[in-house]
């Protein structure tokens, strides 16, 4: 009989010290986890406040971080020139003036009027010709910074 009760004091040792390291095990993942999510959530945190300190202080930031506003604005740059890319791919094209995406066979934009006849290919806007401005309206030049057409009275832009 002593056999017998040791042997069951010894296998309730052993199931409590199972039952205690799976509880720590469990305690652990669970920590772990919340941590790696507390982790992630902070990461996404800064990341959004560098953003908007970069959107709303420009200025502060090339003043203060040069090198790294000037790789944030050439992957801006990039990212631009292979979204347009991306467009011409797809047979489409992009006014170098507005950036509004085109059929090719438009010839004139219509949110801007920019003649885009010549437009075969991705064109970065910032090496494209300053569009002359067109009534959508009537097609009449338009004067820069003009809100009505002379010509046809057309409101512009709005």
């Amino acid at each position: 009989m002593d056999f017998f009760n040791k042997a069951k004091d010894s296998i309730a040792s052993a199931s409590k010290g199972i039952t205690q390291k799976a509880s720590t095990m469990t305690g652990l993942a669970r920590v772990q986890s919340r941590l790696k999510e507390e982790e992630k959530q902070l990461d996404e945190s800064l990341r959004e406040l560098g953003r908007m300190f970069y959107d709303n202080y420009n200025e502060d930031t090339k003043a203060k971080f040069p090198e790294m506003a000037q790789q944030i604005e050439a992957l801006y740059r990039q990212i631009s020139d292979d979204k347009i890319e991306m467009v011409f791919l797809k047979g489409k094209k992009v006014c170098p003036n507005c950036g509004d995406e085109l059929e090719l066979e438009v010839a004139h934009c219509p949110s801007c009027g920019f003649n885009v006849s010549d437009v075969k290919g991705p064109v970065r806007r910032e090496e494209a010709p300053k569009a002359a401005m067109f009534c959508p309206g009537c097609g009449n030049p338009l004067a820069e910074g003009a809100k009505f057409c002379m010509n046809c009275g057309n409101r512009i832009g709005e």
